[in-house]
């Protein structure tokens, strides 16, 4: 790559000059890229084959668990049997299928001894005899990582206590072999990329770098020659280059600006002349150097009270006189040119009715030195009336400026008060959004919204859309028509009457509210007095009124409940009479119908004690005949003692092919245990198939729980025809002891025949009592037809007591009550001599006693 040089001398460019190529940005760019990426590949390949050793490891240790551990569950049957024969085959299997992996196997005995192994001279078996033993001491998994041991516990039964252990070796060296063998033939695959990538590196950089710095340092050279019209490229670049180009670039547009400073100067002359501003210029000494026709024109609106301290002042001829001369400006001059006042600032000055604002500022040349000064003046008569009136506005009313498009602008402090909002929140809202007439319809507000369009004021009250809380607003907005007719903005002119428009309407509320709760003391009362009429006493009114009209609603319910405890009393009074006549009348009928069916009952009931001595007489002959069918039961029960001794011996037949069947149990253990060792084969044959046999792998676990789990069956099974034989062994003693309560029962039947004997006797007496009972009968016989009677007349005066009752019931009926459930009909104790002595007589002469029955009537007396 080639450079450029200045002349210093400004004689034009320099001979361009070669650079050494490795002094090149380029060399050095293509050579920290190569020596960056080499050592990003030599550090991600060492930490990649260190990472796959690591995991060759970590996948050894994982198939050595798995597998020792599935290994000695299978062989943990031959292990506790002592069976090497089942046991080395298993393990020669599994040494050649996992081939340079497994250095070896060693099953240990119970007492530590070898039951089988299998290994070459990399196998250690002193420390593996050592791992075995401890694990099987600690009844748990062990491993010695370093020595690539792994020791498992084989337990066996259902408790799983250690039987022995199986102990495997493993070796992860051939695999990291193989695994660095591959990463040396990556490792120069990555020197051939490398290779190419930094050849596209090279060429990336000469493309992106050096050619664009070789381009950026033609064009300086360009534009030091005077070509300020030269195009910089690489400027929308993002790097250094284009920050380099960006610069030159500003370089040269500040020279085309120094260029312009001329043909600008020429202008400014021009500019002050024809400038609408009223401009005056002063020299060093603050005389007037020129003044502008605007100027002319102020000062000629102002002439007459400027003469009246300048006499003769024509605006047309100032220049050369002292800016000091006119009013007001020569003691403010003279501070600036004393330095006492600063500039630029501004001054107000009154010239007759006219107010002037005079803005003084000072001109320097390009090296900082004054050269003169310069002055504005500006009627701002209309500005201070128009502030003064502004002002007052703000004060006392809301003001609120939206542009042409009905967007807030500014407003004063007390609209943003009013809103408790800053203005930046405001500025940019609609009006419409801001501003919501209110107390008028859609189409009033759509014809308002015309005739704003129109130029025509809009007045009225409005609800602010924006700020905190509700806020009401009574004003006008008034549209600001331009020269060409459009509205130039709108102003909004109004006053808060927020509290006298909530008052109102809170007014209104409250008056709404008591004419309806008026309305609804009076519907209540009505339908209240209604349902009172109609002889409903339950309807009370519960809806609560307010505070004023409670007392109302509270009197009412008092009284209809008042009215409505007297009339449930008469109520329930009236069916308690009515209820309790109805009673003694139906007492009365049962009563009368019983006195008649008495006289009949006595002399049945005397009939039936002869019946009864007679039958105490065939009770007598029975008895002897038990005695007889007690020794015939006595000879049964010998007969079962025989029974149950064969009984016995079929239990001890039983006792003995339980035993039998225990046999076959032992040869399904076996088969589960060929089957678990069957499924181990499979286990290791998957093991060595890898991804592939993961399938196969899972099956063959499955097969290897059935054959554990039919093992645990067998082991159950034998220990349920153990139990089977003690409750065989429990029956052979029930029978026995059975054959002892016959012998007992025979004895009890004895002892029967002589209680029988006893009864004969006692029903002779009972014979001689029956017959005094039934002289007693007869007495009661005649006290029966005196009480029936007597009855007669108390039947009449109850059915006449029952009509009384049922009238007032009747009267009763129309008003409707809220009474508690009836908790059934009162039953009256009626002792007499008369009533209590039937039912007793009849009971004593073995008569059935009556049951209650349940009639329309409740409970009749027919029951007594």
């Amino acid at each position: 790559m080639t450079g450029r040089k200045h002349d210093p001398a400004g004689a034009g460019p320099a001979t361009p000059q070669p650079i050494a190529f490795h002094r090149t940005s380029f060399f050095r760019a293509t050579a920290i890229v190569a020596l960056c990426i080499l050592l990003v590949v030599l550090t991600s390949q060492l930490m990649g084959m260190r990472h796959m050793t690591q995991s060759i490891r970590d996948w050894t240790g994982i198939r050595a668990v798995e597998a020792t551990k599935g290994m000695s569950t299978s062989l943990a049957g031959a292990i506790k049997f002592g069976r090497p024969e089942a046991a080395q085959p298993v393990l020669d299997d599994f040494a050649t299928n996992l081939g340079e992996d497994v250095l070896g196997a060693l099953a240990l005995r119970a007492d530590g001894t070898s039951l089988a192994s299998v290994g070459g001279d990399g196998f250690d078996m002193v420390a593996a005899t050592a791992l075995g033993r401890a694990a099987m001491e600690g009844g748990t998994a062990l491993a010695d990582e370093a020595a690539g041991l792994w020791a498992y516990p084989a337990l066996y039964g259902g408790q799983g206590e250690p039987v022995g252990a199986l102990v495997t070796q493993w070796t992860a060296d051939p695999r990291i072999a193989q695994a660095r063998r591959d990463w040396l033939s990556s490792a120069i695959f990555s020197l051939v990329v490398f290779a190419m990538a930094l050849l596209l590196a090279a060429v990336l950089f000469y493309r992106n770098l050096s050619r664009p710095l070789q381009l950026v340092a033609d064009q300086m050279n360009q534009v030091a020659l005077g070509d300020l019209e030269v195009k910089v490229s690489g400027g929308n670049r993002g790097d250094e280059i284009g920050r380099i180009a960006r610069r030159l670039e500003r370089f040269r547009d500040n020279l085309r600006a120094a260029r312009a400073t001329q043909t600008e100067n020429a202008f400014k002359s021009a500019g002050v002349s024809n400038s609408g501003s009223a401009l005056v210029l002063l020299d060093n000494d603050q005389a007037i150097a020129f003044a502008n026709p605007a100027c002319e024109r102020l000062l000629m609106s102002c002439a007459p009270a400027i003469r009246n301290s300048w006499p003769g002042f024509d605006p047309a001829k100032l220049a050369e006189h002292p800016a000091g001369r006119l009013p007001g400006l020569g003691a403010p001059l003279t501070d600036i040119r004393n330095g006492q006042k600063a500039v630029p600032c501004t001054l107000d000055l009154r010239w007759g009715e006219a107010l002037i604002s005079v803005y003084i500022d000072r001109v320097d040349d390009d090296e900082g030195t004054p050269i003169g000064y310069v002055l504005e003046l500006k009627d701002i008569s209309s500005e201070k009336l128009n502030e003064a009136v502004l002002k007052a506005i703000d004060r006392h009313q809301l003001r609120v400026d939206f542009d042409s498009a009905q967007r807030l602008t500014t407003c004063n402090a007390r609209f943003l008060d009013l809103c408790g909002l800053a203005l930046a929140d405001l500025q940019g809202v609609l009006g419409p959004d801001l501003l919501h007439r209110i107390d008028v319809s859609e189409a009033e507000r759509a014809e308002s919204r015309e005739k704003l369009h129109k130029g025509e004021a809009l007045s009225g009250k409005f609800k602010l859309g924006r700020g905190q809380g509700e806020v009401y607003v009574e004003g006008s907005v008034s549209p600001l028509i331009d020269r060409n007719g459009e509205i130039e903005r709108m102003v909004f002119i109004g006053s808060d009457i927020t509290q006298s428009h909530v008052s109102m309407r809170e007014a209104e509320r409250e008056r709404r509210e008591t004419s309806e709760q008026q309305q609804l003391v009076v519907d209540a009362l009505k339908v209240g007095l209604r349902k009172l009429a109609d002889g409903d006493l339950t309807s009370s009114i519960r809806q609560p009124f307010r505070p004023e009209y409670e007392q109302l609603r509270s009197n009412f319910n008092q009284a209809v409940e008042a009215l409505h405890e007297a009339m449930g009393a008469v109520v329930q009074n009236a069916n308690s009479i009515s209820g309790e006549a109805g009673e003694i009348s139906n007492a009365a009928d049962d009563l009368a119908q019983r006195t008649e069916k008495q006289a009949a009952t006595l002399e049945q009931t005397a009939a039936a004690l002869d019946e009864l001595t007679a039958s105490v007489k065939s009770a007598a002959a029975g008895a002897d005949q038990a005695s007889q069918i007690a020794a015939t039961a006595q000879g049964k029960a010998e007969t079962g003692g025989a029974v149950a001794r064969q009984a016995v011996e079929a239990m001890d037949a039983i006792k003995s092919s339980s035993k039998e069947i225990s046999k076959i149990t032992s040869v399904i253990d076996d088969i589960a245990f060929q089957t678990n060792l069957l499924a181990l084969n499979a286990g290791v044959e998957a093991a060595r198939a890898g991804d592939a046999g993961r399938g196969f792998a899972v099956v063959a676990t499955e097969v290897r729980a059935l054959a554990q789990r039919s093992s645990e069956a067998a082991r159950e099974i034998n220990q349920l025809i153990s139990a089977s034989g003690g409750h065989v062994k429990s029956g052979v003693d029930l029978v026995d002891r059975t054959g002892d309560a016959l012998g007992e029962i025979v004895t009890s039947v004895v002892d029967i025949s002589k209680r029988v004997a006893s009864i004969a006797a006692s029903a002779r007496e009972q014979a001689t009592g029956l017959n005094e009972i039934n002289a007693a009968v007869n007495d009661l016989d005649q006290v029966t037809q005196q009480n029936a009677a007597m009855f007669e007349e108390t039947t009449a005066a109850s059915h006449a007591l029952t009509s009384e009752a049922n009238a007032l019931v009747e009267a009763s009926a129309r008003f409707r009550v809220d009474m508690p459930a009836p908790a059934g009909p009162r039953r009256r104790s009626r002792d007499g001599g008369g009533l209590a002595a039937k039912p007793a007589a009849q009971a004593a002469a073995g008569g059935e006693t009556p049951t209650r029955r349940s009639s329309d009537r409740d409970v009749s007396w027919k029951e007594f």
